[in-house]
């Protein structure tokens, strides 16, 4: 797995800091008239099975649509601990949650650092954990977070605006021609990652990169759009998203903690926006519901690994009801497994 943090140290000569904390006080907005959907909301709950009482955890606060259903299944006797980077968006849903008066605490943190946090919160136990990889439409709507190029906006894409690394103009406008091919061809799974890389080092030695619309059109412009639905930037724009995020690198990290922390019977779900999540969330899953590892022809085990999941799922998809009402949730998946 590739890490951005290493190129990023190259490029600027800075450490990235493992672990920051936000004050949530620091950061009250008013909620924007934006309405939130919970992609797959009744699959999640089915598949959780929660009951009243239980301890819960939401690595992906977002939008607060899958926590407020949990945090009611568990009531008042249950507790909710859910995770948000964005401060922005953790204090919207602060104020969603505190309505129902049900006990919860909300981390402002990255969930990539959820073993760190789960010994600072006294998290354990749970009976259920819920990742939601996809983009909260807050960031999406908002031209100011640079997350898409709808509007214009600056090039920042950054999930905590506080956070000390580099933005997506940094990273546009200083790595070389070789980094941005690996970056767009590796998260964007982009054919013409190369061409594209190679115009962007062209164009930023004369004008650097500003502005969401600055690098769209550059994008265009190697790759016209001819009335195609799909803008020809889109799969920079995840690329260069999921670099200056982590993402990935992120979702490796915060697996194996998830397992562990789940007591026997408890049920971790994850809902993933293309493959390069859900691959990586298939094969976890698959591999600690393995009891051997071995090579096939081997006669007798030596790996001494047993497993630790049972799957409950495959990829579950969005029903054609809900992708008729909200689109973007056409491509997600879920998949769920159980803790032995």
């Amino acid at each position: 797995m590739h890490c951005i943090s290493s190129i990023c140290d190259r490029a600027y000569g800075k450490r990235i800091p493992a672990c920051q904390t936000l004050k949530l006080e620091e950061h009250v907005l008013s909620p924007p008239n934006i309405e939130h959907y919970s992609v797959m909301l009744r699959e999640v709950l089915d598949w959780l099975n929660l009951q009243a009482g239980q301890r819960v955890l939401d690595c992906t606060l977002g939008g607060a649509g899958h926590s407020l259903e949990m945090l009611k299944a568990v009531g008042s006797q249950g507790f909710l601990w859910a995770i948000e980077r964005d401060p922005q968006t953790l204090e919207r849903a602060r104020i969603k949650l505190e309505s129902l008066g049900y006990p919860f605490q909300l981390i402002p943190s990255n969930f990539a650092e959820l073993a760190f946090l789960a010994e600072q919160y006294g998290i354990s136990e749970l009976d259920a954990v819920l990742l939601d990889l996809g983009t909260s439409l807050f960031q999406l709507k908002e031209p100011e977070r640079g997350f898409s190029f709808l509007n214009e906006g600056p090039l920042d894409m950054r999930m905590n605006p506080q956070e000390p690394v580099p933005t997506a103009a940094d990273l546009v406008n200083h790595l070389s021609e070789a980094e941005l091919t690996r970056i767009f061809q590796v998260y964007g799974e982009e054919r013409m990652a190369r061409p594209i890389a190679r115009a962007l080092v062209a164009t930023r030695g004369k004008t650097p990169f500003v502005t969401t619309i600055d690098l769209a059109q550059a994008v265009e412009k190697v790759m016209p759009r001819r009335g195609q639905k799909l803008h020809p930037a889109t799969r920079v724009f995840q690329a260069l998203r999921i670099a200056v995020n982590g993402e990935l690198d992120a979702l490796e990290r915060v697996l194996p903690v998830a397992v562990k922390l789940l007591k026997p019977g408890g049920r971790l779900a994850v809902i993933a926006f293309h493959s390069l999540e859900d691959r990586p969330v298939k094969l976890f899953m698959r591999k600690l519901a393995t009891d051997c590892l071995c090579p096939p022809r081997q006669p007798i085990c030596t790996c001494q690994h047993r497993a630790q999941l049972r799957l409950l799922t495959r990829a579950v998809k969005p029903s054609e009801a809900e992708v008729l009402e909200n689109s973007p949730s056409r491509s997600a998946r879920l998949r769920v497994a159980e803790k032995l």
